[in-house]
């Protein structure tokens, strides 16, 4: 009736084969007798595998609650995983609510999951996390303990090791200031997390590890927008006295540019708001006013080689 009488393309089936089509050609006892008066078992039935369930603008009532609906709502969502390739939790981030209702799942996520596209894939891949999603729950980062786990798991994605428990020095090794940026956390799904503190990753991270973020941990312009001299020379001085913990007399022997710029100090180095012009006396003098002379830093001073290994054993790297 359908394909060789009436001619409808298989597209076309589940919009306008309905009751009334029956009753008009019919075939109501045909649909009385062997599919409970319901013209969506029907199709179903004559078009296994090829028309879905979903594909109907109308399912039967209570379709997606109780026992079947559990087992419709396992089934539609691993069809739905395997049409949008969905292989693992990082694609998830894609998905959208709007991509459940274009694929006829709107009805579903709506009663299984109170339309989050988060719950409805928790339901496939368990260890999902609500910042994986597309967006992340409302009221989510509301809790300081979400937050920081979001955060940890930032930073263990980048093979690093939680702050709670560090120091400045050791979480300064962790190398922040290469990988944490807005842009970076955006990506993992944290952008509504630093929204929260006007995009400034500083605040962030120091409003959760205020024993271990300094001024010089992070890349942050704003941090040095005041008083740059003022926190280079803090900066300096912690170098020397806590992060490479070098004997005072010492400091002009290792005080030199591949040592700056080892420990990634090269943008305090050639700021020109500070004005050290890469001079390592002039970041040193400012850090120590006139403790040094110029000429301390002309002779003697250890090779770069052997700059480079002193480095390395200072920090255990």
């Amino acid at each position: 009736t359908i394909e060789e009488v009436e001619e409808i393309p298989l597209d076309e089936v589940a919009e306008k084969v309905n009751y009334a089509f029956f009753v008009e050609r019919k075939l109501e006892s045909l649909l009385w007798v062997f599919y409970e008066n319901s013209p969506f078992r029907a199709i179903c039935d004559a078009y296994s595998g090829e028309i879905l369930p979903w594909d109907f603008s109308r399912k039967p009532n209570g379709f997606w609650k109780g026992r079947g609906g559990y087992i419709h709502t396992r089934e539609a969502l691993k069809w739905f995983c395997q049409k949008k390739g969905i292989t693992n939790s990082e694609r998830c981030r894609t998905i959208t609510l709007k991509d459940f209702e274009d694929n006829g799942l709107g009805g579903m996520i709506q009663e299984r999951f109170n339309s989050s596209p988060y719950l409805a894939m928790t339901a496939v891949f368990p260890t999902l996390k609500p910042w994986e999603a597309h967006r992340t729950p409302s009221g989510y980062f509301d809790s300081r303990k979400h937050c920081a786990e979001a955060i940890t798991s930032f930073l263990m994605s980048h093979e690093k090791m939680p702050l709670d428990d560090l120091t400045p020095e050791e979480t300064y090794d962790q190398g922040l200031r290469l990988f944490v940026t807005k842009e970076k956390l955006a990506d993992f799904g944290l952008r509504g997390l630093v929204a929260r503190y006007g995009g400034k990753v500083y605040d962030l991270f120091y409003d959760f590890f205020p024993g271990q973020i300094l001024p010089w941990t992070l890349n942050s312009k704003r941090v040095w927008r005041d008083s740059p001299r003022e926190i280079a020379a803090l900066a300096v001085q912690w170098l020397f006295e806590r992060y490479l913990n070098l004997p005072y007399e010492q400091i002009p022997i290792y005080a030199t540019n591949r040592t700056f710029w080892n420990v990634g100090f090269s943008g305090i180095m050639t700021n020109r708001r500070i004005g050290f012009n890469s001079s390592p006396y002039a970041a040193v003098d400012n850090a120590y006013p006139g403790k040094f002379s110029p000429s301390d830093f002309a002779n003697g001073r250890v090779t770069c080689a052997a700059v480079e290994k002193d480095f390395c054993k200072h920090r255990k790297i």
